[in-house]
């Protein structure tokens, strides 16, 4: 195929209704009063069903997120046609193409098993009445609507990853402006440093992974099984397990692979795949790191009403929280990765696909990247060492004032799996 008028793209105009300028006025009082009517609508409902308390049913819980998706992804695109339709200047950058379709994407999917889910709620009110109250628990409810929301946004980053991947502009032999090109895979260094020491290294990752494996697994399998561990600090300390097993899983295989073979290469999307995977269990961590040390504040500071606060319904919110946090920092990350058009070599002196050594080859300027990295990067870490040093600083004025030597072993004792984890 001819790419001689092939190009990257900074931004993308939008035509819109430019074929009838006459009617900008009647199309924007049009459209502005369809998004009035639709943001007035749907907040209003989400208001009346968290105010009214004989609303707090399944029905109404679900109702309001299909309020809230669709208030969502009406703003996400219509603020932009009105802005288009009376604007000479109807241009949006890649970036800010790429998060409109990503966010549009996500909450159309979202929707869609939204109402699926309303339909199985229908059929347990109808069809077994009886057992409606037991069969839709707020776990449950909570469940299935994360669940909608995890599928939007995983079956968009799919999409999102593709368009990026076509969207990278062909080599065509002459590299360009200093050696740059497209790539479409990258290959990992690794340890190639030494290869006389390939066998040990790789029994030694091996055990070492192994050994990090069972340990999780078997964490979260004992957790599920005694009943006596389903308390809020063992439900995040599983899910802690989760995230520590994934993050390994992301990496340790293809770089167990890589020791022992002589093709280390990569593909483009495989690459991005495995940063955004990772990055998300990473910045994961830290957050359940922070609300695992408030669990333990709770726990000391205000025994008599730790049952109460720590609640099964806020111990799903706050690990909903921290996944979510996760992908939202990491999909910043990526979607800039993602812009990057070229790069002056394919070769990653490194064993796993991060974000540093990916900018470091970059040929654009990646200014951008590393201020947000460096940005994102210290408002999580800040964050959350704010978290746990104010909770087990108040943790320590308890104990401290605690006459009972026991009662301090206690305390102290309840503390002992976070801190390891720390």
């Amino acid at each position: 195929m001819d790419t001689g008028n092939c190009s990257s793209v900074s931004e993308f105009i939008f035509l819109g209704f430019t074929g009838a300028p006459e009617l900008r006025v009647f199309l924007f009082l049009l459209f502005f009063l369809i998004y009035g009517v639709t943001v007035l609508g749907n907040l209003g409902m989400i208001a009346v069903i968290q105010v009214s308390s004989h609303l707090h049913t399944p029905m109404y819980f679900f109702l309001s997120h299909l309020s809230l998706v669709d208030f969502c992804y009406s703003t996400i695109i219509v603020p932009k046609v009105l802005s288009n339709i009376l604007s000479k200047d109807k241009a949006i950058s890649f970036l800010g193409c790429m998060v409109q379709f990503y966010l549009f994407c996500t909450y159309a999917i979202t929707e869609v098993f939204l109402l699926a889910v309303m339909a199985y709620d229908r059929f347990v009110a109808i069809c077994n009445p009886l057992l409606y109250t037991v069969t839709m628990s707020r776990n449950l409810c909570m469940e299935l609507v994360s669940g909608c929301y995890l599928c939007g946004m995983a079956c968009s980053l799919i999409h999102l990853m593709t368009i990026n991947i076509f969207l990278q502009p062909q080599s065509n032999g002459a590299m360009g402006m200093r050696n740059c090109s497209s790539v479409s895979e990258f290959i990992l260094l690794g340890f190639t440093g030494a290869p006389e020491l390939r066998v040990f290294l790789f029994l030694l990752f091996f055990l070492i992974y192994g050994v990090t494996v069972l340990g999780n697994l078997g964490m979260i399998a004992v957790i599920q099984v005694s009943s006596h561990l389903h308390t809020p600090m063992y439900f995040f300390l599983s899910h802690l397990s989760l995230v520590d097993f994934c993050y390994s899983t992301i990496i340790v295989p293809k770089m167990l692979t890589n020791t022992l073979k002589m093709d280390k290469a990569i593909s483009f999307l495989g690459c991005m795949v495995q940063f955004y995977l990772f990055c998300t269990c990473v910045v994961t961590e830290v957050f359940l790191l922070a609300v695992m040390a408030y669990d333990r504040f709770v726990a000391i500071c205000n025994p008599l009403l730790y049952t109460v606060t720590m609640s099964r319904n806020l111990c799903m919110e706050l690990v909903s929280g921290c996944y979510l946090c996760g992908m939202a920092c990491s999909l910043i990350h990526l979607c800039l990765a993602l812009e990057i058009p070229s790069y002056r070599s394919n070769v990653i002196d490194h064993f796993f696909c991060d974000l540093p050594p990916l900018l470091s080859l970059a040929c654009s300027d990646v200014t951008v990247n590393e201020l947000l990295l460096y940005i994102v990067a210290t408002v999580n870490e800040f964050t959350t060492i704010v978290i746990i040093l104010t909770s087990y600083l108040l943790i320590l004025i308890t104990i401290l004032r605690m006459h009972s030597a026991e009662g301090r072993r206690k305390a102290f004792s309840t503390c002992a799996s976070h801190l390891t984890a720390i």
